[in-house]
């Protein structure tokens, strides 16, 4: 295989690694449903494939679970609209990529190192890569004319995209849909930062209403793999916001339309993920065996190998979806009001996890693999409903700014003008996000003030920033730094 062929598979294969590294770790509560409305004619419903003899149809149990978790108000449609919107524009980027000379060129260089060349947003972050901005300018001003940016701008009517049906077994599926959604999620940002850097506020606003829309959307696959990629898809969109800010590249009109498009973004539901997770996981471990239930299946090698190769006998079909069923309604459990309930949940998600981390001879394949890692999960829901909410406190700060003439003594000066509330550190209960005054009349915000969460140790380092990883201070390697959110990611 070549190296430009590999490069190729990275982008559209390796998505989860990236998703992984970008997210970093309040529940809504549950509400109505509400029906969906029917695909339009041009793009009808997918044709099911057939399923393998006595395994359910997860894809549709999963749909409807996610379906009568939406907001009342929710408009939906198929998620396969969806899907084809994001694979043409993504497919339009791969295309670019490998078509360009002058990129091409620099890629082959060394594709297995220098690969974030090939990624939009880094193009246009990174100053290594500072001389492919003509180059991104030249994509975009054919992209801008094409049909996707109205198909783009249609996503934004709809709150929610629910899958009906997968074309095929989730863990097949659901990889390269949502590598396609993170691609062009990382167009919508580097399409933010070109508008920034021309002035151009309506394109700026137009973009991250895409990347939000494209959140909104991958939130129709509740499952932990879409939850994640929701993460860093915020994380992404607001880490643009933050940039543009601090570079004083927003004007107020913009800074008043990214307030209002953010407030929209709805974070994860946890518990929606997890309802949705349970599906996918079932529909894995009935994949791995056959009709007899107690063997890996013909049409699972790798399982068989490693039946072969002696890593333990394969755990009974029903053992494992006994276990995964615990789990998750331990897991369900873990989100309880009830404190009862919630220690229950709790000591049931951990007597599953040890009896597979235990093994005791038998391997408990897939249930092993696909076990969400729970407090990753959590993790970055914390650190992402951080983020949103001093996004939205720095965007207040630039709106006082620009009417009174100088930033507040401190963050209660923006209610209930620019803010409803001073938000909750929510690594600290019972406190709110700190605010120091570093100079009122700074026209440099990263200089003007420090905003920040006491970070994961709840410890106030007063506006410490971890020197190699502002992150860290967000996860257990951060003790003695605090999480710095005014700042360049």
């Amino acid at each position: 295989m070549s190296k430009m062929a590999r490069l190729s598979q990275h982008v559209t294969l390796l998505w989860g690694c990236v998703v992984g590294l970008s997210a970093l770790g309040g529940c809504a509560g549950h509400t109505k449903p509400v029906a969906a409305t029917n695909p339009p004619a041009s793009n009808p419903a997918p044709t099911p494939t057939t399923e393998p003899a006595g395994v359910p149809d997860y894809a549709t149990k999963l749909a409807e679970w996610v379906q009568a978790h939406q907001p009342e108000a929710a408009d939906t449609n198929t998620w396969q609209e969806f899907v084809d919107v994001v694979t043409q524009a993504s497919g339009a980027w791969d295309y670019y990529k490998l078509s360009d000379e002058h990129m091409s060129k620099f890629i082959a260089v060394d594709p297995d190192t220098r690969w974030p060349a090939a990624e939009p947003n880094s193009i246009s972050d990174d100053p290594v890569y500072a001389q492919f901005i003509p180059d991104l300018r030249a994509f975009f001003s054919n992209f801008d004319r094409s049909q996707l940016m109205i198909r783009l701008d249609a996503l934004i009517e709809h709150h929610a995209f629910i899958a009906s049906r997968s074309l095929g077994p989730l863990t097949e599926v659901l990889m390269p849909e949502l590598g396609h959604a993170r691609m062009v999620g990382k167009l919508c940002s580097a399409r933010m930062h070109l508008a920034a850097l021309d002035g151009d506020m309506t394109m700026f606003d137009r973009a991250l209403r895409h990347e939000i829309a494209v959140i909104q959307a991958v939130q129709g696959r509740g499952v932990s793999m879409s939850a994640l990629l929701a993460y860093a898809l915020i994380a992404n969109a607001e880490s643009r916001v933050r940039r543009e800010t601090l570079e004083g590249r927003l004007r107020p009109d913009a800074i008043a339309a990214a307030t209002l498009a953010l407030r929209g973004v709805s974070i994860p539901d946890l518990r929606v993920v997890a309802g949705g997770e349970r599906f996918f996981t079932l529909d894995a471990i009935d994949r791995v065996f056959d009709a007899a239930g107690n063997e890996a299946a013909p049409g699972n090698p790798a399982a068989r190998k490693a039946v072969d190769q002696g890593f333990g006998v394969l755990a009974p079909r029903e053992e494992q979806l006994a276990l995964a069923n615990r789990l998750y309604d331990g897991w369900m459990g873990a989100f309880s009001d009830d404190p009862a309930e919630r220690e229950r949940g709790g000591k049931d998600v951990d007597a599953v996890l040890a009896i597979v981390d235990a093994k005791n001879g038998k391997m408990y394949a897939p249930l092993s693999i696909v076990i969400p890692s729970l407090g990753k999960l959590r993790g970055s829901d914390l650190a992402a409903r951080t983020r949103h909410d001093g996004t939205l406190v720095m965007l207040a700060l630039e709106t006082y700014r620009a009417r009174v003439g100088h930033y507040p003594e401190k963050l209660e000066d923006l209610v209930p003008a620019d803010l409803d509330r001073v938000p909750i550190d929510r690594y600290a209960p019972g406190t709110t996000l700190r605010y120091h005054l570093l100079d009122a009349h700074s026209a440099d915000p990263a200089k003007a003030y420090i905003l920040y969460s006491v970070g994961l140790d709840g410890a106030d380092d007063g506006g410490k920033k971890h020197p190699v990883n502002n992150y860290n201070a967000a996860n257990r390697v951060g003790k003695g730094f605090d999480f710095i959110l005014n700042c360049v990611d």
